[in-house]
């Protein structure tokens, strides 16, 4: 299963577990809910993926939920990289009046900084 390629093995089955229980609910629901949309006597019942694939397509917060989770795994892999340099350029006394007029007084500054970490990074 996809879950379980990003997530270790405990939260996967939970995640899981989640998913059956947060579709059981559902299909319980609208089925107490709506009498009338159970079978007739011509209809043929859908499989369990059936139902799952309809629930999903049809529910926005199950869409909505898969698209969190990868939200949440960039932000997880994001944090454990090291922090990238930022560079800086400052421009000062330009355009000025009388003897510093123009670009003739103008000071440039080109700068490079980042974070140094030491020793192992505490979580």
């Amino acid at each position: 299963m996809w879950v379980s390629f990003f997530m270790p093995e405990k939260i996967a089955t939970r995640s899981v577990a989640f998913y059956w229980l947060l579709l059981s609910a559902i299909v319980v629901t609208n089925v107490a809910a709506n009498p009338e949309t159970a079978l007739s006597a011509d209809e043929q019942p859908i499989s369990l993926q059936q139902a799952v694939i309809k629930t999903i397509k049809h529910n926005p917060d199950l869409r909505a939920f898969d698209e969190r989770l990868k939200a949440q795994q960039g932000r997880i892999q994001q944090a454990g990289l090291a922090p990238s340099p930022e560079l800086s350029f400052q421009l000062e006394d330009v355009l000025g009046s009388g003897n510093n007029k123009g670009l003739d007084s103008a000071q440039a500054t080109l700068g490079i900084s980042w974070v140094v970490e030491r020793g192992v990074r505490q979580r």
